[in-house]
């Protein structure tokens, strides 16, 4: 039989892969659609833009599949992981927390985009730590559970 961590590594490789894929192909359209409306971009502002939306994005996979771990139902799984993402939006909005955070990751994308030097490395940083926390956390639990 498969280790429960590995289904899990694979899982998570596999909706990672999902949405690296979808954003790179959406990510070349819209370079595509930019540059023939305002001209060519620095196409390495567009790439490190493009791989702070996915940090970003992996943040969130990384909790629904904990949150798909923690309950029986898809439904109650994904009502969870939108009680994440809006958890961390009004935390986020607290002066002086939101640097920390993984919607940090936007601003700083589009500061990449605009030509701006703010760099926001602890919201990677904490963006980071939830993936793996999530991801730990899940592989806990999945490993207490009986199938």
């Amino acid at each position: 039989p498969l280790p429960r961590l590995a289904f899990l590594a694979a899982k998570f490789a596999a909706l990672a892969l999902m949405f690296a894929a979808s954003l790179a192909l959406a990510g070349l359209a819209c370079y595509y659609y930019t540059w023939l409306m305002f001209g060519p971009l620095d196409a390495l502002r567009w790439l490190a833009f493009n791989g702070l939306l996915l940090a970003y994005v992996l943040v969130y996979v990384a909790l629904t599949l904990f949150c798909s771990v923690i309950t029986k139902s898809q439904a109650a799984a994904g009502g969870l992981a939108i009680c994440f993402l809006l958890v961390l939006g009004l935390v986020g909005a607290v002066p002086g927390w939101g640097d920390y955070l993984p919607g940090q990751l936007l601003t700083w994308g589009y500061g990449i985009m605009a030509g701006k030097a703010d760099t926001f490395y602890p919201a990677l940083a904490v963006s980071a730590g939830l993936i793996v926390a999530a991801f730990i956390g899940a592989w806990r639990a999945f490993e207490r559970q009986e199938l």
